[in-house]
């Protein structure tokens, strides 16, 4: 079950009616013993509702630190030996659909050779809102369907017998499924606009009859240097469906004629005759139809603009129409996260390796390093312990970094373009871990956004480039902030427990947040990149790179090939950058906004997946 601590909300009446007993004299000496000099604590939890939690919660104390009980849903808990005082006792492990009466956390008072009695009050009503499904028909989809809640998808049901419960507190949802064959179809409207209502339980149900349908094959005779993300169909001008080099299968067609257009031909590839063809599909058969592609030798170069990449823990330059593809570092030592300066003229990255600090303890240190656009000049920074996520300000003075002290803790450091007169601004993280997207620079310069995902206060955090009290802006698991490019709000990538990540957008100044992309799904990566207009952010989701509006409509899958991601906008917005992988190669890829014209840039390499995306020169 996944859980966060409920939010504070007041019970009914007749739930407060059990009240909080009194916190002095209340329940005796009835607990375990305790010495004249130490007290005790009885916590009694009272649950009520239809999805009371089976496993119950945790409790702790602020004076005791990391240390919890375990208390039952509906029972009590003992705490015996406790230091005489106020405290504060916190109940945790609270299921999202539970309300707990006054809170979280409550005042208590240790009395000395006493037992200080608290109930705690806490309501899991039944889950308003439960979706369904029923399939009929000779060839169903056996593969389920996927549940979209006002868009996105928030969980799979299959075919038959399955139930979907969402613990949502009220409102107004657009609920629908997607995922359908293309011979079955859903009765009446997909989506639907329900409102749910907690005391009111609602169950949408959606019928779909299938019919007996037939396949496709599409193959694709192609020789030379293969365009490797594949080419797309569409099949009767439906949307777009991405086949590999030698082409792919559709099943579960309706019987008749279709039109089949394949596109996406890389510009060093040729097709043979024409791109469109007709077949005839039968209930029960299989048809085929048939392409030739032919592909010439492909040029490496960049489009208008020079580009940095990490190739198999190596800096590369892709230069601007020339064909280059050049190794910059071509060293022993692990190289990622090149970024250019703000002028253009150098080039930071990461660099480290493997230490053994002492016998049997080994450490990945590493640093920040920057270079001339050629490969030369390289020059250490950074000095510390572990140094791997930075950015520049956007004047070039100033280079932002999360670096490890020699606790292991990690820290928010600010230091001169020349590494000169380094400055701690905040504290991140207890330890040291890989960071998530380091550090960004709002655009005007004067503050910094960064992210604390494993602190005990976790989320986006917002500090002035010249230090002071940092503002949290969120409080998940949330990394990889991005600023918008008029500096009015951050993207970022949330995480949340059994479920994934997804892509939410803040105000810079704090405020409700937006989803812009289901945390149902699962990513690629963590990369985020806005359009330099800040009208679109390019993402990567279930190994498909993809572009949506900032407030979550408009979402545009982009590639259909293998697996794709890292996407990075060009300065102008004319085009996306972007990695493909498969098994055996990686390749850095181009395409325009809408996902149009796919183009390869750099050869194939077997060197391993970037750790971020291609950095395109200012």
């Amino acid at each position: 079950m996944r859980r966060s601590l409920a939010r504070r909300t007041d019970l009914p009446w007749s739930l407060m009616a059990l009240g909080l007993c009194g916190l002095l004299g209340c329940g005796g000496d009835d607990g375990d013993p305790a010495g004249p000099d130490e007290g005790a604590l009885e916590i009694v939890a009272v649950t009520i509702g239809g999805a009371a939690d089976p496993d119950g919660y945790t409790v702790s104390l602020g004076r005791t630190g990391a240390t919890t009980w375990s208390l039952p849903s509906n029972g009590s808990l003992v705490i015996p030996s406790l230091p005489p005082g106020a405290d504060t006792l916190t109940l945790g492990d609270v299921a999202a659909e539970c309300l707990v009466g006054d809170g979280v956390e409550h005042p208590v008072t240790i009395v000395a050779g006493g037992t200080t009695r608290l109930e705690l009050n806490i309501n899991c009503p039944a889950s308003p809102l439960e979706v369904t499904a029923g399939t009929t028909g000779s060839d169903p989809d056996q593969d389920g369907y996927d549940v979209t809640i006002d868009g996105s998808v928030q969980g799979q049901l299959p075919p038959n017998g399955g139930v979907l419960a969402f613990p949502f507190i009220g409102g107004t949802y657009a609920v629908g499924l997607s995922g359908v064959s293309r011979n079955c179809t859903v009765s009446g409207e997909n989506p639907r606009t329900v409102t749910v209502d907690p005391d009111h339980p609602i169950t949408v149900h959606f019928d779909v009859a299938c019919n007996p349908s037939g396949s496709l094959v599409v193959s694709v005779a192609t020789s030379g240097d293969p365009d490797p993300d594949g080419y797309v169909v569409r099949l009767n001008g439906g949307p777009p469906s991405g086949i590999d080099v030698g082409g792919g299968k559709f099943d579960f067609l309706l019987p008749g004629e279709y039109t089949v257009v394949l596109s996406d031909v890389a510009p060093h590839c040729t097709l043979s005759g024409a791109g469109t063809k007709t077949a005839t599909v039968v209930s029960g058969g299989e048809a085929t139809v048939g392409f030739t592609v032919t592909c010439g030798a492909m040029v490496a170069a960049a489009p208008g603009r020079d580009l940095v990449l990490e190739a198999g823990n190596e800096v590369y330059l892709l230069g601007a129409g020339g064909g280059r593809f050049v190794n910059l570092t071509n060293d022993p030592d692990q190289d990622f996260f090149p970024a250019w300066s703000p002028d253009g003229g150098t080039i930071a990255f990461t660099s480290g390796h493997d230490v053994f600090v002492e016998p049997m303890v080994r450490h990945f240190i590493s640093h920040v390093f920057t270079m001339n656009a050629d490969g030369s000049g390289r020059t250490q920074l950074t000095d510390g312990l572990k140094e791997q996520g930075f950015s520049y300000s956007p004047d070039g003075g100033r280079i932002a970094y999360v670096g490890a002290t020699a606790d292991t803790s990690l820290h928010l450091f600010v230091t001169d373009a020349d590494g000169s007169h380094q400055r701690e601004l905040a504290p991140v993280d207890p330890k040291s871990r890989f960071v998530e997207g380091g550090p960004a620079w709002a655009p005007a310069g004067t503050r910094i956004a960064y992210a604390r995902p494993f602190s005990d206060q976790p989320g986006i955090y917002v500090i002035d480039a010249d230090g002071g009290a940092a503002t949290r802006l969120t409080d998940g698991i949330d990394f990889a902030p991005a600023w918008s490019p008029d500096g009015s709000r951050i993207a970022f990538v949330r995480s949340v427990a059994d479920v994934g990540n997804g892509i939410y957008v803040v105000p810079a100044g704090g405020g409700g947040l937006t989803r812009v992309a289901s945390a149902a799904q699962a990513y690629t990566d963590p990369s985020l990149s806005w359009s330099p207009d800040g009208r679109k952010i390019a993402y990567a989701q279930d190994g498909s790179v993809y572009s949506v509006n900032p407030d979550g409509t408009g979402s545009v899958r982009l590639t259909f090939g293998p697996l794709a991601g890292l996407p990075s906008w060009s300065p102008d917005g004319a085009r996306i950058a972007y990695f493909i992988y498969s098994t055996t190669d990686t390749r850095l890829f181009l395409m325009n906004p809408d996902g149009s014209g796919e183009a390869p840039l750099t050869p194939a390499w077997a060197l391993g997946r970037p750790s971020s995306p291609a950095a395109w020169r200012p």
